[in-house]
């Protein structure tokens, strides 16, 4: 794509509000020979902007909207619409825009869309491999891959997209299919309630054609009892007590072992590398998400193959009878839960980063069970100290170093150290990947001085 596509030849000073991910591999797809204002709630790091920049001025902090004549202005999936300053500059004319909405204005390949509070990096990733990935025309984009607008191209031919609910509240686009995996609470710091949250991911059906829901999901489950899906995919009901209480085409269910399509036995649960029960969920998902889309025979291939995500309670290092299990795409304390009720023994938990305003209480019970010593690092520290210092030891570190540093010294023989951290890197990093990342650094030098 020729950068000059992206916005009207008319627009000649923009607007870049935040500078995450996105907004920065869009940069390089933008025109040279525009003037650029840089826009951020927290400080700029300078060295990040590309050095052909033009930019006429930065805005930080408090003053992050402040003075707004760009023709248009392209956010970051975090900043709320809602803003006077948004609506104030939209009322005069300013285009306001954002990387996935340039995507789904300029797609032509039908989408299958992935969203839900957990699983959804996974089911998205499974789906693409399933559908044959890069060699077959598949296109992974979204949260997972590269920013949406990049991965446009004249070769795609489906594309695969996990959205956030970010992403979801602006939308207007056509979905081929789409699937949710679960609703619970998450991104409280950004909605104004949990109502707004589930409505902003219940919308991703409105615009769909055809709709995949895991009803074993609390909200789902009632959604489907009201509406005729594509898919409902449990793990829990046989296929009779599925169909009494979904109407669907497709039920997508677990029976003794065997994953199955409408009753019929497409794979024993032992053939999959990773045979967690929130594994299995998201292996159902995506077939059903990729029905009648690709090869069954291939898909099944493309399932037993797959070894998880990268961050995703991976273990990267074993050394003096302990393993470090390297679980930082865990953002939310219900994905923590789930992954602590994933591993065997007990060991030491690293909490920590910046909060979304979420509750822990769904994550005593496996504290409980798991952990030995609570390590509390970031913004966070103090509010996890407080919900867990009554049932377990919590040692409290400002900088995740530091934090890392003192959990794999407290860790005995036999046990895990384990990053599940229940909340952002954004206090530190700039993305779960870069904090998984430094976790996988430090432990391996950290066992290799204890050597």
């Amino acid at each position: 794509m020729n950068c000059g596509e992206l916005l009207p030849k008319w627009v000649k000073r923009i607007g870049i509000v935040g500078v995450g991910r996105s907004n920065l591999s869009l940069l390089k797809m933008l025109p040279r020979d525009t003037l650029y204002v840089i826009r951020s709630d927290n400080a700029v790091k300078r060295s990040l902007l590309p050095k052909w920049l033009r930019v006429e001025g930065i805005y930080e902090g408090e003053r992050a909207l402040a003075d707004i004549t760009e023709d248009a202005l392209i956010l970051s999936p975090s900043v709320r619409r809602d803003r006077p300053e948004l609506a104030s500059a939209m009322a005069r004319g300013v285009i306001v825009t954002s990387d996935s909405e340039l995507f789904f204005e300029r797609v032509a390949a039908p989408v299958l869309a992935v969203s839900g509070s957990s699983g959804k990096s996974t089911t998205a990733t499974l789906a693409y491999e399933m559908l044959g990935g890069e060699a077959a025309g598949a296109v992974l984009s979204g949260n997972v891959g590269r920013p949406m607008v990049e991965t446009l191209s004249k070769d795609g031919r489906i594309y695969v997209c996990e959205l956030s609910s970010f992403m979801l509240s602006y939308h207007k686009a056509t979905l081929r299919r789409s699937v949710l995996t679960g609703i619970t609470e998450n991104h409280l710091d950004w909605h104004r309630d949990f109502e707004e949250y589930c409505r902003t991911k219940l919308s991703l059906f409105a615009l769909s054609r055809e709709c995949v829901a895991n009803v074993d999901d609390p909200i789902l489950g009632e959604y489907g009892r009201n509406r005729e899906l594509f898919s409902a995919v449990s793990i829990k009901d046989s296929l009779g007590e599925l169909a009494a209480r979904q109407r669907a085409d497709i039920y997508m269910t677990l029976d003794r072992g065997w994953l199955c399509r409408n009753g019929e036995r497409l794979l024993h649960v032992t053939e999959l590398k990773r045979q967690e029960s929130y594994n299995i969920t998201n292996a159902l998902c995506a077939l059903a998400l990729t029905d009648g889309l690709c090869d069954r025979d291939e898909a099944l291939s493309a399932l037993r193959s797959f070894g998880g995500l990268e961050h995703r309670c991976e273990v990267v290092h074993e050394a003096s009878g302990i393993r470090y299990i390297n679980s930082s795409i865990d953002t939310t304390p219900e994905r923590c839960a789930v992954t602590l009720s994933s591993i065997e023994g007990r060991g030491v938990l690293l909490l920590g980063g910046r909060g979304k305003g979420l509750s822990y209480e769904c994550l005593v019970g496996g504290v409980s069970r798991f952990a030995r010593i609570v390590v509390a690092f970031g913004e966070e520290r103090e509010n996890i100290y407080k919900a867990f210092c009554g049932s377990v030891t919590v040692e409290v570190r400002e900088k995740f170093c530091d934090a890392v540093a003192c959990a794999c010294a407290m860790a005995r023989s036999g046990e895990s150290v384990v990053l599940s951290p229940a909340n952002t890197s954004y206090d530190e990093f700039s993305s779960f990947e870069e904090r998984g990342a430094m976790f996988c650094e430090l432990v391996r030098e950290y066992a290799e001085e204890k050597s």
